[in-house]
């Protein structure tokens, strides 16, 4: 999702709540603050005219940072906070603080954000800070229409050229309140209730690999099965996998997911490059 500019903010006060141009927030001082940061952060230039509103064991992981590396962290950090028409629409306290429930638009598309506002010093500030499509996954595998897979999964030479490709919704494995999605990509057919599909790939019959898709389009782990692998026909890998997305969500998912270069590790020599769209099942 390409960044979008934050619109220009103007102060509304109606029946007690705050509206911000493109920006509408919940009553309270964890919310007023996030206003804060956020008007800040779309005048902001530099990192240093936002420091204060992050929390101290971040600035002070920052003030060791070279000027070109605060440069380059700050125009990721605004790249991925270029929602408009945000809106708080619940508080709830927690641990450390209180968790901001959101909403926004970015690329015409509706997100919705969960923002952890740590109480320090007195006032808050703004944690984690994570965005997701609303997704409205389709119930019935029978109404998936027009998913493919395109290109290849290949362990030691020898070639599975995919043609499938499936996605469910699930809970995010770090945190139940967030989405995760679960992309598996085959050269044959899968019946989504089957549970033979490890047993038809040990014989060959099937070649596929399952990636976790976390909010953020963080891809978290993948299980490959193949038997082309040695001592075993699957194997657990993460760290490695690229996820390039073309449509995510509300009711599919596309795009590409691919391997920079062949993996060596246990069982041989891993490579994939795929071109996909899937429906997004319920869970």
């Amino acid at each position: 999702m390409s960044p979008v500019t934050v619109r220009r903010f103007v102060v509304v006060c109606v029946a007690g709540s705050l509206s911000l141009g493109s920006v509408a927030l919940a009553g309270g001082p964890a919310s007023r603050r996030f206003l804060e940061y956020r008007a800040a952060l779309e005048k902001a230039a530099s990192a240093k005219e936002i420091l204060s509103y992050l929390p101290k064991s971040r600035r002070e992981m920052l003030g060791f940072a070279t000027e070109g590396e605060l440069v380059s962290w700050f125009k990721t950090f605004k790249g991925k906070r270029g929602q408009t028409d945000v809106k708080v629409v619940s508080e709830k306290p927690s641990e450390k603080g209180v968790v901001l429930s959101a909403e926004g638009t970015a690329g015409g598309n509706v997100l919705l954000g969960r923002i952890e506002m740590l109480a320090e010093d007195g006032s808050f500030a703004v944690g984690e800070e994570i965005w997701y499509p609303r997704f409205a996954p389709v119930k019935d595998a029978a109404a998936a229409k027009g998913d493919f897979a395109k290109g290849h999964f290949t362990v030691n030479g020898r070639e599975a050229k995919v043609l499938h490709a499936y996605a469910r919704l699930a809970e995010y494995s770090f945190n139940p309140e967030l989405p995760e999605v679960r992309l598996t990509i085959s050269d044959a057919p899968i019946d989504p209730g089957a549970y033979d599909r490890q047993e038809r790939a040990s014989k060959g019959e099937l070649h596929y690999f399952e990636l976790t898709i976390g909010p953020e389009l963080n891809v978290t782990t993948g299980m490959m099965y193949h038997d082309g692998y040695e001592d075993g026909d699957y194997v657990s890998m993460a760290g490695m996998h690229e996820l390039e997305p073309r449509e995510w969500g509300p009711t599919s998912v596309s795009g590409r997911v691919y391997l920079k270069a062949p993996n060596e590790g246990i069982g041989g020599t891993t490579m994939y490059d795929v071109e996909f769209k899937a429906s997004l099942l319920a869970p």
